[in-house]
């Protein structure tokens, strides 16, 4: 059950990430995305027109996007997309040459859902030496002059830092 004590009569599994369900109970549909321990409503009950889904599934190929049968008002189709913003603070400039500098960004999901899988990559100049990268709530790998932050689950209106540093062994961009 929810918050709300509904108990849902339809479920569903997104086919690409395990821990991500939807459930259904009356004309409400909800989404978890930590393999049920926390529900994010997706369509309140009170919305016009009211549906009363029969059937659920992710597309396999969009999982994005929620197909719900409904009774009486035939398959609905209802995408989720959260608004993800990006900012970034450059360091002081001019940097001296071999000195390390650090640009520090900000990933935030202004909602109005948790966005999964989200990535945020940035492509450094070729001579950008000691290339390093942090994420509060991610995990950051680098290769071939790109740092790649990635974030199983971006909640809504949380913020998270990202700590690009490299060193610039000449005088450039």
């Amino acid at each position: 059950t929810n918050a709300s004590g509904d108990i849902p009569f339809v479920a569903a599994f997104d086919p690409l990430h395990s821990g991500i369900l939807y459930a259904a109970s009356g004309a409400r549909i909800a989404r978890s995305v930590d393999g049920g321990t926390s529900w994010q409503e997706l369509r309140a009950a009170s919305t016009l027109p009211n549906w009363s889904p029969t059937a659920l599934i992710a597309d396999p190929n969009r999982p994005e996007n929620i197909l719900a049968a409904t009774n009486g008002s035939g398959t609905q189709q209802f995408t989720i997309a959260p608004d993800l913003s990006l900012s970034v603070t450059a360091p002081p400039s001019p940097v001296a040459v071999g000195t390390a500098a650090t640009y520090n960004y900000t990933m935030s999901n202004r909602g109005p859902f948790d966005a999964t899988g989200v990535r945020v990559s940035v492509q450094l100049p070729a001579t950008a030496q000691t290339i390093s990268a942090t994420a509060s709530g991610g995990v950051c790998t680098v290769a071939s002059g790109v740092a790649a932050c990635t974030f199983e689950i971006a909640r809504v209106g949380v913020n998270y830092a990202i700590a690009v540093s490299a060193i610039s062994p000449a005088t450039g961009p």
